[in-house]
């Protein structure tokens, strides 16, 4: 039975998932690196509305468009 060796990203290489999910216009809000050497980005979330009031405050701005 053969182990599988352990491949961890290299610094270069979280740069450069992290450049190009921001070039793709990705607000960019983390990264996790897997023991196989690959990274996942993800993008930044909203904060959550906490308070009553500014769920009404949201809720009274008019659509983006």
């Amino acid at each position: 039975m053969s182990a599988s060796k352990r491949q961890y990203a290299t610094q270069a290489k979280i740069r450069a998932a992290i450049k190009a999910a921001e070039a793709a216009g990705w607000d960019v809000g983390g990264f996790d690196t897997l023991p196989d050497g690959s990274v996942r980005v993800f993008k930044k979330a909203p904060a959550p509305l906490t308070s009553a009031y500014d769920r009404w405050k949201a809720s009274r701005q008019p659509p983006a468009h």
